[in-house]
């Protein structure tokens, strides 16, 4: 698998983190001080509704923590967010072949659809 390096402006980094509609949360490992993992989400709006929804965008687990409770402690922690901000409904997309990030949203509470690309539902 080829990876793509998208490189930003600090101008872009700080607009996309001091954007209001914009949820991040990192784990970091207190005792190294090392990042553990983390999660970013944004905050939708439906049309025609005040109806708001969390869409969680990322979510990424440092290889020397996975198969900790790291992922769903930041899903629970993004949830807490959401909550804080009047939100409490989210999803996520991931492959139905991604066994991982489907463990993840399973042991969070996600409730899934059953097809290829599979959505994920959360109550918050």
């Amino acid at each position: 698998m080829k990876r793509r390096v998208v490189r930003t402006s600090s101008d872009e980094a700080a607009e996309f983190v001091t954007d209001p509609r914009t949820i991040c949360v990192v784990a970091i490992q207190m005792e190294t001080n090392h990042m553990a993992g983390f999660v970013y989400g944004g905050v939708l709006f439906r049309r025609h509704t005040k109806l708001r929804h969390l869409c969680v965008y990322e979510l990424g687990i440092d290889v020397d923590h996975r198969n900790k409770g790291v992922g769903k402690l930041l899903i629970e922690a993004i949830g807490g967010e959401a909550r804080q901000m009047g939100i409490d409904q989210g999803f996520a997309f991931t492959a139905a072949t991604d066994r991982a990030t489907r463990a993840i949203y399973d042991s969070a509470g996600g409730q899934h659809s059953s097809d290829n690309e599979i959505l994920y539902g959360f109550d918050f």
